[in-house]
């Protein structure tokens, strides 16, 4: 295989790179920095196979789009791509096959044939291949990079993974338009746009404790026996709590003392 060393480099396999005694399942979470030179239409077009198992299991491109070989074909994202264009590309296994290209939301994909069960299926190979198909049916194209995490990531997850390997290979990535998925995020495919901002929330009244507060340290502002310790207070900077605190204890024994006073006269 040929790498790159500058910035973002990949590699580029004229054979498939194989890794025996491995098998893929169902029930995991791919993402693929990959930039291909040759894509193009129909089942028999070559190079555009670029990770998994043979002949079910291929994470490969199809019909210029990412796309996964079933048992029932290939299941093909909806986004169509341009040869040379870096991308990230996710692929989410959970009894069935979501793709994602470039941060935007999960899609099922369109199914092979109607009424098929496109089911992530693997190949009992033995081996995993990176880089093409074996024997001789390299990938036409740049591998960046593969992460391949044994569990099924949550939107928001995968979306956090899909920022990072963007950021650090210089892909673009848009934001998240405004419907929620069935994980009850911001998933939506339909438009490909950004979400618009949302407006400003409208400034409500003060929580009542925050009133109450306020209101209460007004009136310790404005006590005279407050006013008499004002140089001594002054230094010691009070909070609004503090001030709160401070004078309903002063409240406090000064109604003691008015009530100890109305004992003494009544005696």
């Amino acid at each position: 295989f040929a790498a790159s060393a500058a910035p973002g480099g990949g590699v580029r396999f004229p054979a498939p790179l194989v890794a025996s005694a491995l098998q893929l399942r169902d029930g995991v979470t791919c993402f693929f920095v990959l930039t291909p030179a040759w894509l193009r239409d129909g089942d028999r077009a070559v190079g555009q196979r670029f990770f998994g198992h043979y002949p079910l299991g291929q994470f490969r491109f199809h019909d210029r789009r990412v796309a996964f070989r079933t048992a029932a074909g290939d299941v093909r994202h909806s986004k169509v791509l341009e040869s040379g264009t870096k991308l990230v590309a996710a692929y989410r296994l959970d009894g069935r096959v979501e793709m994602a290209v470039d941060g935007a939301p999960f899609e099922a994909g369109a199914k092979p044939r109607a009424g098929a069960s496109p089911a992530p299926v693997f190949s009992a190979s033995g081996y995993v291949t990176l880089g093409g198909c074996p024997p001789h049916d390299a990938f036409l194209g740049d591998v960046h990079e593969v992460m391949v995490f044994g569990t099924v990531l949550a939107d928001a997850a995968a979306r956090h993974v899909a920022e990072v390997l963007a950021t650090k290979h210089g892909v673009a990535i848009g934001a998240l338009p405004p419907t929620a998925s069935r994980f009850g995020l911001p998933t939506s495919h339909a438009t490909g746009a950004a979400a618009a901002p949302s407006p400003p929330a409208a400034r409500g009244p003060p929580p009542l404790a925050d009133f109450l507060e306020a209101r209460v340290a007004g009136e310790w502002e404005a006590d005279p026996d407050v006013q008499r310790a004002r140089p001594v207070r002054a230094r010691q900077r009070p909070t609004a709590r503090d001030r709160v605190a401070s004078y309903a204890a002063l409240k406090d024994g000064r109604d003691r003392e008015r009530r100890e006073a109305d004992a003494r006269a009544g005696g």
